[in-house]
């Protein structure tokens, strides 16, 4: 009861209208489990939301054990990683937005996280320089896709009631990644040797390649329904013009790549 009563006071907020469009349009919540480019949307989301929660989690013990670093200075050591992470976002989301393309951006950033965790496994018993870089590389890519996953849904996602539902569905399904962390713990400690994550990061390598396929897969299919609407006859614009309530199923509407 809470959520839809928030998402009638947001309709009306967003429509500068606190007395008019609340109502909570279930057609579209309908919309937003029938169309399969949200679940492509929650796929990359719950893929992300997995290594994100396997390196925030385990940052501390990597920087422990591979780099041999004092407690205390562990916290000290996590904060320029965030730093540079937050502007590489801020510039990352700068370019898509100017550029008005999410999918190679998104791209670029799980290029850099996939770039940083095969480092972190090939320069394991390396020295501490070269494994806080790896470790600040994968934390830069994997934190700035969060951001463009989101901000690509809700510039795809039309609808007073179907973007926050589809934004909200994603959430929750993302919250699924976090059964890495149980799985990933069970390998560390059953080698009984917790500086070697090399099978831990083999897995967010190939969960990382999972989101990269489906972001490339997305942007495929999204272009495609692009060009299919440019080359729609005018009784056919018609047709699906008269779809009630079409969100972003508009054929006048372009999806953004």
């Amino acid at each position: 009861m809470a959520l839809t009563n928030r998402l009638r006071s947001d309709a009306g907020k967003v429509n500068d209208d606190f007395t008019q469009n609340t109502e909570l349009r279930w057609r579209q919540v309908y919309y937003v489990f029938i169309d399969y480019r949200i679940y492509f949307y929650a796929l990359i989301y719950t893929c992300i939301s997995a290594v994100n929660k396997y390196l925030t989690s385990f940052l501390p013990l990597l920087l422990v054990d591979g780099m041999g670093s004092y407690q205390p200075k562990v916290h000290l050591m996590i904060v320029p990683l965030y730093v540079i992470a937050c502007i590489f976002c801020l510039l990352i989301a700068y370019s898509s937005s100017r550029w008005n393309n999410h999918g190679y951006h998104l791209v670029l950033c799980l290029v850099v996280a996939l770039l940083g965790i095969i480092l972190m496994i090939a320069l394991i018993d390396g020295g501490t320089v070269a494994i806080y870089t790896s470790i600040c590389i994968a934390c830069t890519g994997v934190l700035s896709a969060f951001s463009l996953v989101v901000s690509w849904l809700t510039n795809n996602i039309d609808g007073q009631t179907k973007r926050p539902m589809a934004v909200g569905f994603i959430m929750g399904i993302g919250q699924i990644g976090g059964i890495i962390l149980p799985l990933v713990r069970f390998l560390l400690i059953y080698h009984d040797n917790l500086s070697n994550n090399r099978r831990a990061c083999c897995i967010c390598i190939g969960i990382i390649t999972v989101s990269l396929i489906a972001t490339l897969v997305l942007r495929y299919c999204l272009m495609l329904e692009n060009r299919r609407r440019d080359r729609l006859t005018s009784d056919q614009f018609k047709r699906e013009e008269a779809i009630k309530e079409p969100c972003d199923w508009h054929p006048s509407r372009r999806y953004v790549l």
